[in-house]
C-alpha cells in the first residue's frame, strides 16, 4: 500500500540479486548449498511464460500448454549495520504457489496461495557482518490448479522493511470518507500502534495531508491516550475544507503523511497516497460516488501480462490500466483473484473503478489440485491479507467473495460460508458493498437463493442479468451487476440498464485477451463441432494457447468490438468502421459465443476486386455516408444501435467515412490500401527509462509499405536485436496461435503487426533497439536509459 518516508522506516527492494533452479535438488535451503550453476535472476520472475508450448503440458488449455512444475530460489546478502536493534521482516507482495521460506537454514512458513501478500519476521535470525541465505521453494507440481494461466514462481515484488520497537502498524492503517461534499469532508483514520504498550508517555500522532502540488493541505496533531496504547489503536476523526474530491473523471489523490512522535522525536513515518470519496449505493440509485450515480462500464481482467506472463513489473500492471482507461472502461473486476497493488495504484491514479475479488473456488474443487485444498485453513488469512492491503484505495469499490463458487447455493454450506465470509468483510470494511458473482439460471429464482443473496450488498450475475425485471419485480430493493457478459449480448446488457439503477453495470468477459482458457472466443471455418453443435473446447484446440474473446488483444490492440463498445456506452469515441472478412458460399463460420467475426479497420483485400465487401460503421451521429475513391456509396442512420452496414464491392484505393450530425460532417475515417511490403515501423510507448532494471518500453512493430501505410496481410518474420543497457523481455503479436515463446528475439507479424517489450538495465545509456526482416529496411528505435 505505502512505501517508506524517511530513515526512520526503511522499505527495501528485495528484487535483485537472486538465483533460480528449475527443480528439486534438495536441501537448497541450507546455507551451505552450491548455487554456483543457478541462474541468475531479478523479481518478479515467472517461469513458465519462459518455456515452450507443449500439446502434452499437465496444464492442458486451461494453463496454455506452458510447464509448471517446482523451483528454488535463493538470495544472498548481508545484513546492513543499521538494522541492528530493530525489526526486521520480509515481505512476499505475492508467490504462485505453495511457498516455503528459509532464513539460514531455518524455515519461516509456508503460504500456499499465488495471490495474497505475506510477511515474516527476520529480527532475531539475521547474522550480522556475514551472508545470509534466504531461501523459497515455490512448488506449481500439483496439476490442474487454476482454470487460467496462473504463471509460476515468484511473481510480484519482494521487501526488506525496518523499523524501530515501537512503530506503526502500517498493514492496519485504515483511512475511510464518511461524508464528502465540495465543502468539506470527514476522514476517519484507524492507526495501529506496535511496541511497549507500558511507554505512553508524550506519544503523539501527526497526520499531514498534501496536495498534488506538494502543498500541505492540513496537518492534525493528536496525543495518544495511555488506554489507546494498550490496545494498539487511535480513531479519529480529520475534517477537510474544501477538498480535492476523488472521482473516476477526476481521479484527484492526496499523500497522506503520518508520524509516531515521542517527545518531539519522530520514532516512525509512513506515506501513501489516499483519495478522498464517498461511496454510497441502493437499489433506487445505484452505485454514487460523491452523490453523483456512476454506471459501470467495466471489463473482467485476469492476472497475466501476455508476453511477460504473471511477472508484476510495474510499468506492465500500470500500462494494462492505461490500455483499459483509454479503451473507455471505467471500471474493472478482477477475476478471479486479488491483483497487486500497483495495479490499484493505477486505478487509482488514472480513475478506472475496482471490484476486488478474493476467491475462484471454496471449499468445492473445480479442479483436483485449486485453492479449495487450502480454503478451510486459510481464507480468513487469505480474505484479510486482500482487505487489509487494499481498502485505503480509492479505486475499490465493491469487495466479491467469489466467482461460480460450485456449492454456492447449497442451502448449508453456500449459505454458512456466504454468511461467514461477508461478516469477515464487514469486521474489517463496512464501506464498500459486498458482491458474489453467481451463473446457473434456473437456481437464480429460488427461495434458497434469496436467502443467500440477502448476505450480499450487491448480486452479481454471470450471463444471466436479463432476469433483472423479474427478479426486481419479486425484490425491489436487490441490486444487481452483470459480473459476466458475453461481448455478443453487447446491446441486451446495456438495454438492463436503461432507467434501471438497481442493475449499476457490467463487466464483459473479457476486456482483455489473456493466456489459459485456449481457444475461447476463437472462429473457425467449416470446423468440426461437438454433441451440442458448438466449437470442440477440450486440450484438441492446440496450438490455441489463450483465449480471443478480449475486447483487447494481448499486445494492447483494440480489436472492432472495443471501439463499438465505447460508442455504444458514450465514452467518448463517435466513428470507427471496420470490414468483414469475406466468408466463400463453400464455407460455414463459426464463432464461439465469447467471441466475434472476423473483422478489422482494413481496405487491403488483395485477391477480392469486384466482390462485395461488407463495411460496417459504428457512430454516433445522426447520419455515416461512405465513399470509395471519392464515389458516395449511399448515407445511412446508425439508429439507437449505433450501428449501420453497407455492402461495397472492393477496389483498391481509399474507402473514406464521414459522421454527419445537423447536416454537416464532424468526423472521418479514411481507410487506404497497403501496396507491396517495404519497410518496418517501430515506436515505443515511452523513450525514457529509469537506470533500476525494472521500467519496460513497450514497442509496436508494423509492416509498412513504403507510403507508410501498415499492410495487415504482413506475416514476415521479424528479429530483433537490441544494444545498450537493456534487454528484451518479451515479444508477442497477439496471435494466440502462434507457438513462437514469448521469451525470445523473434515474431512473425500477425495482421502486419508484432510488439517488443524491452525491459532497462541499471546502468544508463542508449538502448538502439532493431527489427529486420528478409527483404524489407530494417526498423530502429532509440530509447534513453537514466
Amino acid at each position: 500500500m505505502a512505501v517508506a518516508t524517511s530513515s526512520l522506516r526503511e522499505k527495501i527492494s528485495a528484487d535483485m540479486d537472486w538465483k533460480f533452479f528449475l527443480g528439486d535438488p534438495g536441501e537448497a535451503q541450507s546455507v551451505s548449498f552450491n548455487d554456483q550453476g543457478w541462474t541468475p535472476i531479478e523479481l518478479p520472475h515467472d517461469w513458465s511464460i519462459e518455456g515452450k508450448f507443449d500439446k502434452e503440458a499437465p496444464v492442458g488449455k486451461d494453463g496454455g500448454f506452458l510447464a509448471q512444475g517446482l523451483g528454488w530460489y535463493r538470495h544472498t546478502f548481508v545484513p546492513s549495520e543499521n538494522w541492528r536493534g530493530r525489526k526486521i521482516s520480509v515481505d512476499f507482495e505475492g508467490v504462485y504457489m505453495n511457498a516455503d521460506i528459509w532464513i539460514n537454514g531455518k524455515k519461516l512458513g509456508s503460504h500456499p496461495y499465488g495471490y495474497t501478500p505475506f510477511s515474516f519476521d527476520l529480527t532475531s535470525d539475521l547474522k550480522f557482518g556475514e551472508a545470509n541465505v534466504l531461501a523459497v521453494k515455490v512448488d506449481v507440481s500439483r496439476q490442474n490448479n487454476s482454470r487460467w494461466y496462473s504463471g509460476a514462481g515468484i511473481c510480484r515484488h519482494a521487501w526488506f522493511t525496518v523499523t524501530g520497537p515501537t512503530h506503526l502498524d502500517l498493514d492496519n492503517i485504515f483511512l475511510s470518507t464518511r461524508e464528502a461534499s465540495a465543502e468539506k469532508a470527514t476522514v476517519h483514520l484507524e492507526i495501529p500502534i506496535v511496541g511497549e504498550k507500558d511507554k505512553a508517555d508524550a506519544l503523539m500522532v501527526r497526520v499531514v495531508f498534501q496536495d498534488k502540488a506538494g502543498q500541505q493541505a492540513i496537518r492534525q496533531d493528536w496525543s495518544v491516550q495511555p488506554d489507546e496504547v494498550r490496545r494498539g489503536k487511535i480513531s479519529r476523526d480529520l475534517v477537510v475544507s474544501h477538498p480535492l474530491l476523488w472521482s473516476p473523471d477526476h481521479p484527484q489523490l492526496y499523500q497522506v503523511g503520518i508520524q509516531l512522535v515521542r517527545g518531539g522525536q519522530a520514532v516512525d513515518q509512513v506515506g501513501f497516497p489516499f483519495g478522498i470519496r464517498f461511496l454510497a449505493w441502493s437499489a433506487a440509485h445505484g452505485i454514487q460516488i460523491n452523490g453523483e450515480t456512476v454506471r459501470l462500464c467495466g471489463g473482467s481482467v485476469h492476472n497475466d501480462n501476455g508476453a511477460i506472463g504473471a511477472a508484476a513489473f510495474d510499468r506492465a500492471e500500470h500500462r494494462k490500466v492505461e490500455v483499459l482507461k483509454n479503451a473507455g472502461f471505467n471500471a474493472v473486476r478482477t477475476s478471479h483473484n486479488p491483483p497487486t497493488s500497483e495495479f490499484l495504484n493505477a486505478c487509482d491514479q488514472l480513475g478506472i473503478l475496482v471490484i476486488d475479488e478474493a476467491f475462484d473456488c471454496w471449499n468445492t474443487q473445480k479442479l483436483k489440485d485449486d485453492y479449495h485444498l487450502y480454503f478451510a485453513d486459510w481464507w480468513k488469512r487469505d480474505l484479510d491479507a486482500m482487505l487489509l492491503r487494499d481498502r485505503n484505495h480509492p479505486s475499490v469499490i465493491m469487495w466479491s467473495i467469489g466467482n461460480e463458487i460450485p456449492e454456492r447455493f447449497d442451502p448449508v454450506k453456500g449459505f454458512d460460508t456466504t454468511r461467514m465470509l461477508t461478516n469477515e468483510v464487514r469486521r474489517l470494511d463496512s464501506t464498500r458493498p459486498i458482491t458474489c458473482a453467481y451463473n446457473g439460471i434456473e437456481e437464480m429464482n429460488t427461495p434458497n437463493a434469496d436467502k443467500i443473496f440477502q448476505l450480499l450488498d450487491v448480486v452479481g450475475y454471470n450471463y444471466n442479468i436479463h432476469l433483472h425485471k423479474a427478479q426486481h419485480a419479486r425484490i425491489p430493493d436487490r441490486m444487481m451487476v452483470s459480473t459476466e457478459s458475453q461481448s455478443q449480448n453487447l446491446r441486451g446488457v446495456l438495454n438492463a440498464m436503461e432507467n434501471n439503477p438497481y442493475v449499476v453495470g457490467d463487466f464483459v468477459w473479457t476486456a482483455l485477451d489473456y493466456i489459459g482458457e485456449s481457444g475461447l472466443g476463437r472462429w473457425e471455418i467449416n470446423p468440426t463441432l461437438n454433441a451440442k453443435g458448438r466449437l470442440i473446447s477440450d486440450n484438441n484446440v492446440f496450438p490455441w494457447h489463450g483465449s480471443y474473446s478480449g475486447d483487447i488483444d494481448s499486445t494492447g490492440f483494440r480489436k472492432p468490438i472495443s471501439h463499438y463498445r465505447n460508442i455504444l456506452w458514450d465514452r467518448g469515441e463517435h466513428l470507427y468502421a471496420h470490414v468483414f472478412m469475406p466468408i466463400a458460399e463453400n464455407q460455414t463460420l463459426v464463432i464461439d459465443p465469447w467471441g466475434q467475426p472476423p473483422s478489422s479497420a482494413s481496405w487491403s483485400w488483395p485477391g477480392y476486386e469486384g466482390q462485395p465487401m461488407k463495411v460496417e460503421v459504428d457512430a454516433r451521429y445522426d447520419q455515416v455516408e461512405l465513399f470509395l475513391n471519392g464515389q458516395s456509396q449511399g448515407k445511412k442512420s446508425p439508429g439507437a444501435f449505433c450501428k449501420a452496414t453497407f455492402t461495397v464491392p472492393y477496389a483498391a484505393g481509399i474507402l473514406k467515412i464521414v459522421g454527419i450530425k445537423d447536416g454537416r460532417v464532424q468526423e472521418e475515417q479514411v481507410l487506404k490500401t497497403a501496396t507491396a511490403s517495404a519497410k518496418i515501423r517501430l515506436t515505443a510507448d515511452r523513450t525514457v527509462l529509469s537506470a533500476d532494471s525494472q521500467d519496460l518500453s513497450y514497442v509496436t512493430v508494423e509492416i509498412t509499405d513504403a507510403n507508410g501505410v501498415m499492410n495487415p496481410n504482413a506475416t514476415d518474420e521479424i528479429q530483433f536485436s537490441v544494444s545498450g543497457p537493456a534487454v528484451i523481455q518479451g515479444v508477442d503479436n497477439g496471435n494466440m496461435q502462434s507457438l513462437e515463446p514469448y521469451k525470445g528475439s523473434k515474431r512473425q507479424a500477425f495482421h502486419g503487426r508484432a510488439l517488443v517489450i524491452v525491459r532497462s538495465l541499471k546502468q544508463p545509456g542508449v538502448v538502439h533497439l532493431k527489427a529486420h526482416a528478409a527483404g524489407l529496411a530494417d526498423g530502429e528505435v532509440l530509447i534513453q536509459v537514466q
